[in-house]
């Protein structure tokens, strides 16, 4: 069930499957620092809501290039907080910008706690079969 969309993001929860599902939308392109960083606060204040077991986060349509700058405040407002001990596994489906996708492999790489969180997926279906299996 969709509980958020605006311009960039899209964020629906599935609460028999305690689920959370985060989509970066096309208009990305077009986004600044300061919107990425709010739209990922916003996607942060759900989590904290919902208290997800398992995350998808959709970078497929994440167009906006993460600067190390911008990795460091991920890790210490949005990582942190995230893997704080609710979270059990993230899907992530990387982004097909290739900047966009190395900026962020390197973020999750940097974070000894997401890797062990975090696989990547190119299907979304297979994405949420590996979420899901017990």
């Amino acid at each position: 069930m969709k509980v958020y969309e605006n311009t960039y993001l899209l964020i629906s929860f599935f609460e028999k499957e305690n689920l959370l599902e985060m989509e970066w939308l096309p208009k990305t392109k077009n986004m600044s620092i300061e919107e990425y960083k709010e739209n990922s606060m916003l996607f942060l204040r759900f989590c904290k809501q919902f208290r997800p077991k398992y995350l998808i986060s959709d970078l497929r349509n994440l167009f906006f290039p993460i600067s190390p700058e911008v990795q460091d405040w991920v890790h210490e407002n949005i990582f942190s907080e995230l893997l704080a001990g609710y979270l059990h596994k993230l899907a992530a489906l990387m982004s097909t910008e290739f900047i966009t996708q190395l900026s962020i492999e390197q973020m999750i790489d940097e974070n000894n706690l997401a890797q062990q969180f975090t696989t990547f997926f190119d299907d979304k279906e297979k994405a949420r079969k590996w979420l899901l299996e017990q």
